[in-house]
């Protein structure tokens, strides 16, 4: 074996002077690790100051933007047709650097505003370019929802439409009977009180038990009225709001026809197609096996006696028609009277309702009825069902069981209502009494409420001292010329969920002048003031991007390009 010479052998302060050198170089590229991350940290500490400053200022611009937006709607400038796709102000220079976008979108139609827009939701974007590069550097959203009424003279709603339910004796909810707002109404998103109200100040005049619950509801009621006239067992609390007066409740509204005199043939259909383009007038109507009897036009069809549908029959309204029963109104096995879209219907029943497993509402491409609030959104002004008050009958009793769903606004002094099992009304009901049992809910759309009714106490139906307004006291009908003849007395336009009766003394306000007036009184709500830059920059740091390109990246980085409400 070969052996290295004594010589040849590294000796120790070699060896030493190895190891120093590792560690010279060690330092050296720690030294310039550390330098090079303090340069970049001090780097993107700019930029992230920068981003910063531009985050405040988008903030504070889209805040002005929004009361830019509501002074809009406050104006007589007619924002409703003057747009384009809904925008209302596109990349406005708002201040030096800043660009301000203001989009309105009507809520109740889900799209771009029209001449009827009375509630909209309003987005105000800002742009701000902080060192004048033409590139944006932060970027601002703020929405608000807004009711602006169309018509800004004084107004009065003169059929209870501002309450879900309104009794003049008892509401009665068992089982696990439920009202609430209707989820998929454009207005639900407010998350405004439900209303109701009753003439009765006795013991037990509204009462839930079970598991019967009114969520975020308020009941309406005489000061002196019993403290147990409201008992509500396991569901959420009831707010109580006294009154000093009892609200009136005036009388259906005339259907315009004659009574029966006899002598009218019968309409009987079985398995057939018919369409009606005109008035018709019959004794009995009776439609069997899938029949369907269209209503084309604005025209009024008429049963002396009864209106009978069953076995999948329907009633389909194309047009704005009127529907009266002297007598009875029956659907069962899975009947119908439906409307297309833009179609309206007015009911009139002297009688009885006899409901089972059936519907009322929009025409819909399959039978299926949900009594859970899913049903899918149609205005209930659009069906209104009104009780004949001179039929000479002791009860009127409209029950709805099974599986049936009602979309419309129901209204009779003398009515009873029986609503149960798995059925529901979408809208609202004002009658003598309303008995719920079973799974049984009614579910309401704030579109009905006008806010210029009971429930509104800064309105025309008020005093300033709360006390009734003596002019509407004696409302005693909601027919045309009743209603009519109230508007010319009290220079006031008044309202019901199917017309409206203006004075013709009103008349419309005169131009524009500097500064521009704002007379229009609107009511709004937050939905979203703004979004923190600074949590879109931390997503866009975490995601390894650079802090100066946060702003173009914050669609795919953080999600939030469109910061609608819905």
């Amino acid at each position: 074996m070969t052996r290295p010479s004594p010589r040849n052998r590294p000796g120790p302060m070699q060896r030493r002077h190895g190891l120093a050198m590792m560690m010279v170089l060690f330092s050296v590229v720690m030294a310039t690790i550390l330098a090079t991350a303090y340069l970049v940290s001090r780097d993107s500490s700019v930029l992230i100051a920068r981003n910063n400053t531009a985050a405040a200022e988008a903030r504070y611009a889209s805040l002005a933007g929004r009361d830019t937006a509501l002074a809009i709607l406050q104006t007589e400038v007619p924002w409703r047709t003057a747009h384009t796709g809904g925008v209302l102000v596109e990349d406005y220079a708002f201040a030096q650097g800043i660009l301000l976008t203001i989009e309105a979108h009507d809520i109740e139609e889900d799209g771009a505003p029209n001449s009827e827009s009375e509630y909209v939701k309003l987005t105000a974007t800002t742009k701000v370019d902080v060192n004048g590069d033409g590139v944006a550097d932060g970027g601002d959203e703020t929405v608000v929802i807004a009711y602006v009424p169309k018509i800004t003279a004084d107004r009065v709603v003169a059929d209870l439409a501002d309450f879900v339910v309104f009794v003049r004796e008892t509401l009665l909810m068992h089982g696990n009977a439920t009202i609430a707002r209707w989820p998929k109404a454009p207005l639900t998103t407010l998350g405004r009180r439900i209303m109701i109200g009753t003439h009765s100040t006795s013991s037990g005049a509204i009462v839930l038990a079970d598991n019967a619950a009114c969520i975020d509801c308020t009941v309406w009621i005489e000061q002196f009225a019993s403290p147990s006239a409201i008992t509500n067992l396991n569901g959420p609390a009831i707010d109580r709001q006294e009154m000093f007066f009892q609200i009136p409740f005036p009388a259906s509204p005339d259907h315009g026809e004659p009574n029966p005199s006899g002598g009218e043939p019968d309409l009987d259909m079985s398995a057939e197609n018919a369409m009606l383009t005109a008035d018709a007038r019959y004794d009995d109507i009776t439609m069997l096996s899938g029949s369907v009897l269209t209503l084309a036009g604005d025209i009024t069809v008429v049963a002396d006696d009864k209106i009978t549908l069953t076995g999948n029959s329907r009633i389909l309204v194309d047009g704005n028609a009127t529907i009266i029963a002297f007598d009875d109104l029956n659907l069962s096995g899975n009947s119908a009277i439906e409307i297309q879209p833009g179609a309206t219907v007015t009911i009139f029943i002297g009688n009885d309702l006899n409901m089972t497993d059936g519907y009322i509402g929009e025409e819909r491409a399959d039978a299926v009825r949900d009594h859970t609030g899913s049903e899918e959104y149609m205005s209930p002004a659009d069906i209104n069902m009104f009780t004949i008050e001179d039929t000479p009958v002791g009860e009127r009793l409209w029950t709805v069981q099974g599986n049936s769903v009602i979309k419309a606004s129901i209204y009779g002094e003398t009515l009873h209502f029986k609503l149960s099992d798995d059925s529901a009304l979408y809208g609202r009901v004002a009658s003598e009494w309303v008995n719920m049992y079973g799974n049984a809910a009614v579910f309401y759309d704030h579109a009905l409420d006008e806010r210029a009714g009971f429930t509104s106490l800064s309105g025309k139906l008020y005093n300033p001292d709360a006390t009734q307004n003596s002019a509407y006291a004696g409302l005693a009908s909601l027919d045309a010329v009743t209603l009519q003849n109230m508007a010319d007395a009290t220079s006031t336009v008044i309202v019901t969920s199917r017309d409206t009766f203006t004075d013709s003394a009103i008349t419309p306000p005169g131009p524009a002048v500097v500064p521009t007036p704002r007379p229009v009184v609107i009511i709004e709500e937050e939905q979203n003031i703004g979004d923190d830059m600074t949590e879109w920059e931390d997503e866009a740091v975490s995601a390894g991007l650079n802090p100066e390109n946060v702003f173009d990246s914050v669609a795919t980085t953080a999600g939030k390009g469109n910061q609608s409400v819905n």
